[in-house]
């Protein structure tokens, strides 16, 4: 039931009582709270309700429902997990927070760019470490070349200055020796000191043998082979090599190189080289 009144128009009194136990819909909420910001009278009559409502449910004691109905009713209720509860921070735990999280973005940074310097610093050592490195390994490098070629250059010239010496006290001429057939472009110079007891052997053009074989020197007379040592070459083909074999060179008809150091081997499978003794002639 609405009563109307000239200065504020209609009372909602049939509203009063149900607004002031909480207990109607939202539009007729907002209907009774748009006139009680009007109306005085109808403001005091909620007030005095809620009052009396209250002083009602204090001055009743509460009673517990039995307990079977109790459980019937707790059964009946949809079961909902409950999320757990995140922690809320409280005002000035934000304002902690935010203090601290704005003092550390500077301190972050600084040690970001710490960082980033001292990399590129390392990185920059490192390479010019490298570079150094590498420098010198080049220099190790040069300085080892030219030790191997100043070793291979005094080499040379102490074979040059014994060749000499070969020449100058031979009493026959050179010896050449040949592939058989001429099957390469390997050869060879036998130089005969004056007593015959005494040789050098050069060869160029030969190739290099892995070790330990090496190519065997050999003196022919009738068809038999007598040893009288053995020679090494260089990568380059190169090598040198003094003989003295027990009686004069003079006594033989030719000498051979092979690679099989079996002496019983007559056959030319294995030969090399091979040259003529011809200054028999002119040994004394």
């Amino acid at each position: 039931m609405s009563t109307i009144d000239p200065t504020y128009g209609a009372h909602p009194e049939d509203l009063l009582a149900a607004y002031a136990l909480d207990i109607l819909d939202e539009e007729e909420t907002l209907q009774v709270e748009s006139h009680l910001g009007l109306c005085y009278e109808c403001h005091e009559a909620v007030d005095s309700m809620r009052t009396t409502a209250a002083v009602l449910g204090q001055s009743v004691g509460g009673v517990l429902p039995p307990h079977s109905l109790q459980a019937r009713v707790m059964n009946a209720l949809p079961h909902v997990e409950e999320p757990a509860s995140q922690p809320v921070l409280t005002e000035p735990a934000r304002r902690e927070r935010s203090w601290l999280s704005r003092a550390l973005i500077p301190v972050a940074a600084v040690l970001i760019i710490g960082l980033l310097g001292y990399n590129l610093t390392n990185n920059f050592l490192l390479s010019a470490r490298l570079d150094s490195l590498q420098r010198e390994g080049e220099k190790l490098t040069q300085l080892e070349q030219m030790a191997g070629e100043d070793s291979q250059f005094k080499a040379s010239l102490h074979e040059l200055r014994v060749a000499s010496y070969w020449l100058a006290d031979s009493n026959s001429p050179p010896m050449i020796l040949e592939p058989p057939a001429h099957t390469d472009n390997s050869q060879g110079i036998l130089l005969v000191a004056k007593d015959g007891r005494r040789a050098m052997l050069m060869v160029a053009g030969m190739k290099e043998l892995p070790p330990p074989s090496s190519y065997q020197v050999w003196l022919m007379r009738q068809g038999q082979r007598t040893w009288v040592g053995q020679l090494k070459v260089d990568p380059s083909g190169w090598g040198t090599v003094t003989l003295h074999p027990s009686e004069t060179f003079f006594g033989f008809e030719k000498m051979q190189l092979t690679t099989d150091a079996a002496a019983s081997t007559t056959g030319r499978e294995d030969m090399v080289l091979e040259g003529y003794i011809l200054a028999q002639s002119f040994a004394k």
